[in-house]
C-alpha cells in the first residue's frame, strides 16, 4: 500500500555511507538507495524498510567501494593506532591480574548486554511476520464496569464483522476470533484442546506461514488447520493432510478434516492458534447483537477506508447496547496491527496475548545495574591503573607528545581492551546467558550473527564503554606538567582520591541493591508457599465434567470408594472459575464474585462457617435466595447482625445466612475481596470435589483415571489436585525470583573481582610504605586497619544510601505486584549486610594474606 505522505529515510546510514564510500561510486549508491527504499515502504512498510536501508549500508563496506587511502596523515593514523594496539597487548601482559578482572567484569556486562539487547528486539520485532500490519486494524470496545472505572476490552458485537463487511467497499478481508475448547479425538487419541473459530478470510488477512495445505481451506466449511504443536500431538511425524477428526463440542460430534497445517510459530510472537475451526461451526453463531466475540479484525485497502468504518460505527454500538448488555460500550477504537505489540496488554481479555511488561522492565532495570556495576569496576582500575603510568606520560610530553595525542592513546587503548571484552562477552552470552534466560522464559532467544544490527550494537557498546571510562584518565593525566612528574609532586590515584572512592561507593550500592533484591524474592517465595490458603487444600481431587450425566455418573462412582470421605458438585470452583453477582448498595452495583456450589461444598473444602448456618438444599428459601458470604463481604457491605441481613441483586431480595472465614479464592497476586456461595441446582454442577482420607492421594487419582477412561472413552480425564490450583501463579514467580538469583550471583562476583584488583593495585603501589611500617614494628592487625578503614567507611556510607532505597523500591515494586507478600524488614536486610560485608572482608584479606607472606627486604630493594 502506497502511504498518503512521502516516507523520508533516515539520513545517518546516508552519512555513515559517505564516510567510507568511494566518491565515484557514491552518487549511484545513493540514487539507487533512495530508490529501493521507496519501493520497500510500499511492500513491506516503513519500519521494516528502515532496517533493510541499514544493512545495505553495512553490506557496502567492500573492498572495492572504499575509498582509498592516499594521505599520508591516514597512513601514519593507522600506524599510530597500530602502535596504541600493540601498546594494549603490552600493557595486559605487564599487569594480567587487573587487566584480565576488568576484562571478565566487562564481559559479563557486555554478556548481559547482549541479553537485555535480545530481550529489547524481542519486544520491537514482535509479529513482524504479518505482512501488511498497517492495513489490519483491531477493534476494542471502550465501556464501564459496575464501579464505573473505564476500561479497553477485546470483546466486541459479533454481528459488527459481518455487518461492517457488507456496509463498506473498503474492506479487504474480516475475520472474528471466537476462542473455545473442544474434545479432539483421532484414533484412539483423545484430548481436550483450545481451539479458535475464525472467519474464512482468517489466513487471507494474516500470512501465517502453512507446510501443508493452502490459506484456502477456511472457505471450506469442514475443514480445519492446526497449528505444528497440535498437529505433532495427534499425528506426531506421519502426514496430516485430510485425514479426519472428530470435535466433540457441548455434547455434539463433529467430523471434520485436516485442511493445512502451519509451520512452528516465531518464538517472540504474541499472536497464533491451536486449532482454526470455521466460524460457523461456533454454537453462539447467531444474528443477534447481544453475543460477543473476542476479537474483530479487519483488513482495509486504505486508511480512508477505516476512517469511513470509525465514522459510522456509532450505530453498532448503540444496536449492541439496545440489548442492555452488562458493559454498555461507550465507542470503538481501531487499532492498527503494527502497534499492539506496544498497547495490547491495557486491553481486557485480548487475543493477541501480551501480558503487562513489567517483569522484563524489571529485568531490564536491574540488569542495567549489573552493567553499571562491571563499568564501575573497570573505571576504577583505570584510574588506579592510569598512576603507574605517570613516568610514561612525562616521557612522552618530554620528547613532544601533545594532549590531544596522549588522550588519543589513552581512549584508543580502552576501546581495544573493550573490544577484547566484547568478544568474550559474546561468548559468555552464548554459551552461558542465553540459554540461561531461554530456561527461565516462555519464549526462545537466540544469537543472530548476521544481523546487522547486533554488530552494530556491539560496537557502539565497545566504542561508548571504552570512551566514557577513559575520558577522565586520559584528561586528567594528560595535563599534568612533565616536570612534576619526575620531581613526583603528582599524586594522581593516592588513598586520598575521592573519584575512585566515588565510584567504589556506587558500585556497593548497586551491589547491595541486587543482592537485596534477590533475598527479598527468596523470602518471598518462600512466604507466599508457606502462607495458609484459608482451607484445607491438600487431600483433594477434583474433576471437571462436560455434561450432566458425566457428572451424576460419575459422582456416584466417586461416592462408593472407601478411601473418600466426601464427595461435593460444584457448578463453579475455587482456583478455577467463577461467576459474579452485581449488588445495590446506596444506589450503586458493586461485583461480587459468587460460587455456586452443593450443600457439602463447605465441608469437602474445609472452609470455615464462624457465623450462621450452612446451605441447606431441602430447604426452598436456601435453593432460591439463600447466601453465605466471606468476612470481607460482612466486613464492607453489611450493617448490624450479619446472619438475616438482606441484599438485593437485579431486584431480587436475597439471604444472608451464614458468614465463612476469609480465604485466598484468587491467587496472591489479588487482594481478599467481597464473595459469596450460592446453592447451585443438579443441572448446573460440572465439577467434582473428593476429598480423599486414606490411601494415596496419587494412587486414588490413577483409580479415577480408569474408571473415567472406562464409563466415558470418548472424552479425555483432566482431574487434577486442588493444591495445583495456584501452580501458575508459582511458576511466574519463579522467574523473577530466579534471575534476581542469578543477577545476584553475577554482582557478588564482579564486586569482589572489582574489589580485588582494586585493592591489589593500591597495595602494590603502597608496597615499600607498608614495608617500611613492618621493619619499623607496625603488626598486621595494624596493616590491616590500615588498608581495611577506607574501603569499610565507603561501604558504610554506601549502606547508608542504599539500605532505605532498597527498603523503599523493593517494597514499591512488590506492592505493585502482590496483595500479599513477605515483609520488607530486618530479616532481609541484616542477610543482605552481611554477605556484601564478608564479601568485601574476605577480598580485601586475600590481598592482606599476600602482604604478610611479603619479605620487607625484597620490596624496599626493588627500584
Amino acid at each position: 500500500m502506497k502511504p498518503d505522505t512521502p516516507i523520508d529515510p533516515p539520513r545517518w546510514p546516508f552519512i555513515l555511507l559517505g564516510s567510507f564510500m568511494n566518491p565515484l561510486l557514491l552518487d549511484e549508491v545513493e540514487g539507487d538507495l533512495y530508490e529501493t527504499f521507496d519501493k520497500r515502504v510500499e511492500e513491506v512498510g516503513a519500519k521494516k524498510a528502515k532496517w533493510l536501508l541499514i544493512r545495505d549500508v553495512l553490506s557496502m563496506f567492500r573492498p572495492f567501494a572504499i575509498k582509498k587511502i592516499t594521505n599520508k596523515n591516514s597512513i601514519n593514523t593507522l600506524t599510530m593506532i597500530s602502535s596504541y594496539f600493540k601498546l594494549t597487548i603490552r600493557g595486559i601482559k605487564s599487569n594480567l591480574m587487573s587487566s584480565l578482572i576488568s576484562i571478565f567484569g566487562l564481559s559479563i556486562a557486555v554478556a548481559c548486554c547482549i541479553v537485555l539487547f535480545l530481550f529489547g528486539m524481542n519486544i520491537i520485532t514482535a509479529n513482524d511476520f504479518i505482512a501488511d500490519a498497517d492495513r489490519i486494524y483491531m477493534v476494542t470496545s471502550h465501556t464501564k464496569n459496575v464501579n464505573n472505572d473505564p476500561f479497553i476490552w477485546g470483546k466486541t458485537p459479533e454481528m459488527m464483522g459481518t455487518t461492517a463487511s457488507q456496509d463498506y467497499n473498503g474492506i479487504d478481508g474480516m475475520t472474528r476470533v471466537l476462542n473455545g475448547n473442544a474434545v479432539v479425538r483421532y484414533g484412539s487419541i483423545v484430548l481436550e484442546e483450545p481451539i479458535q473459530y475464525v472467519d474464512e478470510d482468517f489466513l487471507k488477512i494474516f500470512n501465517f506461514e502453512l507446510t501443508d495445505g493452502t490459506s484456502a481451506s477456511l472457505y471450506d466449511g469442514t475443514k480445519v488447520v492446526l497449528s505444528a504443536k497440535a498437529a505433532e500431538k495427534f499425528f506426531g511425524k506421519s502426514y496430516a493432510l485430510d485425514e479426519e477428526l472428530s470435535l466433540i463440542i457441548n455434547g455434539e460430534t463433529i467430523p471434520v478434516t485436516v485442511g493445512a497445517i502451519a509451520a512452528p510459530f516465531p518464538t517472540n510472537s504474541y499472536f497464533s492458534f491451536n486449532i482454526l475451526v470455521p466460524y460457523k461451526l461456533a454454537s453462539t453463531s447467531t444474528s443477534d447483537w447481544d453475543k460477543l466475540t473476542n476479537a474483530t479484525f479487519f483488513k482495509v485497502k486504505n486508511a480512508s477506508a477505516i476512517d469511513n468504518i470509525k465514522d459510522l460505527s456509532g450505530q453498532y454500538w448503540q444496536a449492541y447496547n439496545s440489548k442492555s448488555p452488562k458493559y454498555p460500550i461507550s465507542q470503538f477504537e481501531f487499532i492498527p496491527f503494527s502497534q499492539l505489540t506496544k498497547t495490547d496488554y491495557q486491553i481486557v481479555g485480548s487475543v493477541v496475548g501480551r501480558e503487562n511488561p513489567s517483569t522484563l522492565i524489571g529485568i531490564i532495570f536491574f540488569g542495567l545495574l549489573l552493567i553499571f556495576i562491571a563499568c564501575f569496576n573497570y573505571v576504577n582500575i583505570a584510574i588506579v591503573t592510569a598512576t603507574r603510568r605517570l613516568k610514561e606520560i612525562g616521557l612522552r610530553k618530554s620528547v613532544g607528545a601533545s594532549k590531544k595525542q596522549l588522550v588519543f592513546q589513552f581512549l584508543s587503548q580502552n576501546v581495544f581492551m573493550c573490544l577484547f571484552a566484547v568478544i568474550a562477552g559474546l561468548i559468555v552470552a552464548h554459551v552461558i546467558l542465553v540459554p540461561l534466560f531461554n530456561s527461565f522464559f516462555p519464549f526462545e532467544l537466540s544469537i543472530t550473527y548476521t544481523n546487522p544490527t547486533l554488530w552494530i550494537f556491539l560496537l557502539s557498546i565497545a566504542m561508548s564503554t571504552g570512551i566514557l571510562s577513559g575520558i577522565y584518565p586520559a584528561f586528567y593525566v594528560s595535563s599534568f606538567s612533565a616536570t612534576n612528574i619526575f620531581q613526583g609532586k603528582e599524586k594522581f590515584g593516592s588513598s586520598k582520591n575521592y573519584l575512585f572512592k566515588f565510584f567504589l561507593g556506587i558500585q556497593f550500592a548497586f551491589t547491595f541493591l541486587i543482592i537485596f533484591s534477590g533475598i527479598s524474592f527468596i523470602s518471598n517465595s518462600s512466604f507466599q508457599k508457606a502462607k495458609d490458603w484459608g482451607y484445607n487444600q491438600g487431600g483433594l481431587v477434583v474433576i471437571p465434567t462436560t455434561t450432566n450425566d458425566q457428572f451424576t455418573a460419575l459422582f456416584n462412582r466417586l461416592s462408593t470408594y472407601p478411601e473418600i470421605s466426601s464427595v461435593s458438585g460444584s457448578a463453579n470452583h475455587i482456583g478455577n472459575s467463577t461467576s459474579v453477582m452485581d449488588i445495590d448498595i446506596l444506589d450503586e452495583k458493586k461485583p461480587v464474585v459468587v460460587y455456586n456450589v452443593d450443600s457439602s461444598y463447605l465441608r469437602t473444602m474445609g472452609i470455615k462457617l464462624v457465623e450462621g448456618r450452612n446451605l441447606n438444599s431441602a430447604l426452598a428459601s436456601d435453593v432460591e435466595n439463600g447466601l453465605i458470604v466471606n468476612r470481607k463481604f460482612a466486613n464492607t457491605f453489611m450493617i448490624g447482625d450479619v446472619p438475616g441481613s438482606q441484599i438485593k441483586s437485579k431486584g431480587e431480595q436475597y439471604n444472608i445466612i451464614g458468614v465463612v472465614e476469609d480465604f485466598h479464592y484468587r491467587n496472591f497476586y489479588f487482594p481478599i475481596d467481597a464473595m459469596a456461595f450460592k446453592l447451585s441446582t443438579p443441572e448446573q454442577n460440572n465439577f467434582i470435589i473428593a476429598k480423599v482420607d486414606a490411601g494415596n492421594l496419587t494412587q486414588v487419582n490413577e483409580k479415577i483415571k480408569a474408571d473415567w477412561g472406562n464409563m466415558f472413552p470418548d472424552y479425555p480425564y483432566n482431574g487434577y489436585f486442588q493444591n495445583e490450583a495456584f501452580d501458575e501463579f508459582f511458576r511466574q514467580m519463579s522467574i523473577p525470583t530466579n534471575i534476581l538469583i542469578t543477577f545476584s550471583v553475577i554482582s557478588i562476583i564482579l564486586s569482589a573481582m572489582g574489589l580485588f584488583g582494586l585493592v591489589s593495585l593500591i597495595i602494590t603501589k603502597r608496597m615499600k610504605e607498608i614495608s617500611i611500617r613492618k621493619v619499623l614494628g607496625a603488626s598486621m592487625k595494624e596493616i590491616a586497619l590500615l588498608t581495611n578503614v577506607p574501603f569499610i567507611v565507603v561501604l558504610g556510607i554506601a549502606l547508608i544510601v542504599a539500605i532505605p532505597t532498597s527498603q523503599y523500591l523493593i517494597k514499591l515494586y512488590l506492592d505493585q505486584v502482590n496483595a500479599f507478600h513477605v515483609p520488607i524488614d530486618f530479616t532481609i536486610t541484616v542477610p543482605s549486610i552481611l554477605i556484601l560485608l564478608i564479601t568485601v572482608l574476605l577480598t580485601i584479606s586475600s590481598n592482606l594474606f599476600k602482604v604478610s607472606k611479603s619479605s620487607p627486604v625484597e620490596a624496599l630493594a626493588e627500584k
